[in-house]
């Protein structure tokens, strides 16, 4: 046994048990498996009631990575509300937890994921924002360092900057997929909601930065400029505020967006970030950045050097040169951010926007006029009248005052003018004019008739008068419901001769006469089909 062991390696216990193995008649060569209970299938009641526990702990989760109830706890819970039908252990309800997937962590745990491609220049791209880690502006407008700040949590880190004075530097960034070439530009921003301390990423620098990115720049090193097909970002961003959305929707870009939280959605700009805070912020040199424009002029030199260097500007400018890019001036950004609402103008002259009066013109002809209002990247309105094609600024304050016993009313527009001369010259016309001048003239166009079918009426109550007999013939035959010719020949005889009688005697034939003439014919008809004669 030493003897094999020595040639083959093993200790001598192994070799022992393989002989035996061999002795037994067993296979040799096969590992046996390792102790323990084995693998278990866990069973759908198993199921069910993991599911349940799971889903009470997983009702205390708020965000990610945040604190959650204890599997004990959990467990305690679901047997009171009666979700499950004892008590089980921990252990027995983790170890099952593992094998379903649903553990606490595994709900964290972020899912299978495709990369993101495109075909062009400024097909897509991607956009996002960050602050400097231990850059902050002062009250001064002078760029300061503060390392100690960067251990800080968020709720600590916006007590402090407020107690020093101190404001967050953004920078944000947009990367084009295709080329890789990317634009950063650095903000301050103030706090602009109620009751935030600090400012953050926001709306307002998000379409200026876009804007930015949008035209030509004046560095010729920049090549880099148009319009995007796509620009993608996360949903924490301006991007889906109003004043940036309809800015790119005018200019045909779509925004897409995905959940906060999920960098690998957009690696490339997130790689770039991280790029940054590793190579650039680390050397800045404070003595050299006396403020946020000098900071710009660093952050712009190092990126423009990147770029070149890293070939991305010599990609686009390639692409470019074989898709075409949108290309636009300040004309159009003018045009696509102008945002458009209609007023009526009231009684003094003014138009209500967002609870807030505009004079518009002392102009008594614009009263009850719907107008245009144009309001500017700048928040300045202007005023079109489409109808007479002027143009009038929107001027905040409301309604013109003045002291009791010094004002005046609106002076007459010319409108005004020519309304008064109409009514003084109406005045007088009034007085002359002729009452046959108020007639229409006649007109010798003669109306030819009109064919038609007659509307047949019929009520059993008859006429005064029939104006011949065939008018009253028709009455006796729809009121009796019998027809002339089904009438009896002497009654059928009589009948004519009174119709002949009363149109020479009076010239049409009475009602009276016609109503008899029906009560003879229903009454006689009725008695011969009773004796059952006709």
């Amino acid at each position: 046994m030493r003897l094999v062991a020595d040639e083959s390696g093993l200790c001598v216990q192994t070799v022992y048990r393989k002989f035996q193995a061999l002795k037994n008649g067993r296979d040799a060569s096969r590992v046996s498996k390792s102790g323990g209970r084995g693998e278990q299938k866990i069973t759908e009641q198993e199921r069910h009631i993991c599911m349940q526990i799971a889903a009470v702990k997983e009702a205390t989760a708020v965000g990610k990575n945040s604190y959650v109830l204890s599997t004990e706890r959990a467990i305690e819970i679901a047997f009171k509300e009666g979700l499950i039908d004892q008590l089980y252990s921990r252990t027995w309800v983790e170890r099952r937890f593992k094998k379903m997937g649903i553990s606490h962590k595994s709900f964290n745990m972020p899912g299978a994921s495709v990369r993101l491609a495109a075909s062009h220049a400024n097909q897509v791209w991607l956009a996002d924002a960050t602050p400097l880690n231990k850059y902050y502006l002062n009250k001064k407008g002078v760029v300061v360092e503060k390392r100690g700040l960067v251990a800080l949590k968020d709720k600590h880190l916006d007590d402090a900057l407020r107690r020093d004075g101190l404001q967050k530097i953004w920078v944000y960034y947009v990367v084009d997929m295709f080329s890789h070439v990317y634009y950063m530009r650095a903000f301050a921003p103030v706090a602009l909601t109620e009751g935030a301390k600090n400012g953050g990423e926001n709306s307002i620098d998000w379409r200026a930065f876009f804007i930015e990115c949008f035209l030509e720049k004046e560095d010729d090193r920049i090549p880099f400029h148009g319009l995007p097909g796509i620009i993608y970002s996360d949903k924490g961003s301006g991007l889906t505020s109003g004043i940036v959305g309809d800015l790119l929707r005018r200019l045909n870009i779509t925004p897409e967006t995905h959940m906060p939280g999920n960098s690998r959605a957009k690696g490339r700009v997130e790689g770039r970030i991280s790029g940054f805070k590793r190579s650039f912020e680390p050397i800045l040199n404070l003595t050299e950045i006396p403020n946020l424009e000098r900071l710009q002029y660093f952050i712009t030199a190092w990126s423009v050097h990147d770029n070149q260097k890293s070939g991305h500007y010599a990609k686009w400018h390639k692409s470019a040169l074989a898709v075409p890019i949108r290309k636009v001036n300040r004309k159009n950004i003018q045009d696509a951010t102008l945002k458009v609402i209609e007023r009526v103008v009231d009684n003094y002259g003014c138009v209500s926007i967002n609870n807030e009066q505009f004079f518009i013109a002392p102009d008594s002809d614009l009263i009850g006029r719907r107008l245009e209002i144009y309001t500017d990247l700048n928040g300045n309105r202007t005023a079109w009248d489409a109808r007479d094609k002027r143009s009038f600024t929107c001027q905040a304050g409301g309604p013109r005052t003045t002291e009791f016993g010094q004002f005046k009313s609106f002076g007459d527009s010319e409108a005004d003018r020519t309304r008064k001369e109409v009514l003084d010259e109406s005045k007088k016309i009034l007085k002359a004019i002729n009452f046959h001048s108020l007639l229409p003239d006649e007109s010798n166009i003669t109306a030819f008739p009109i064919e038609g079918e007659a509307v047949q009426t019929h009520s059993p109550i008859e006429p005064d008068q029939f104006e011949n007999p065939a008018d009253a013939r028709l009455h006796m035959t729809i009121k009796t419901g019998w027809r002339f010719d089904e009438l009896p020949e002497d009654t059928r005889l009589a009948v004519e001769q009174g119709l002949e009688s009363e149109m020479q005697l009076f010239s049409h034939i009475r009602g009276t006469t016609i109503k008899s003439y029906c009560e003879i014919i229903t009454n006689g008809m009725s008695h011969r089909r009773h004796n059952g004669t006709e």
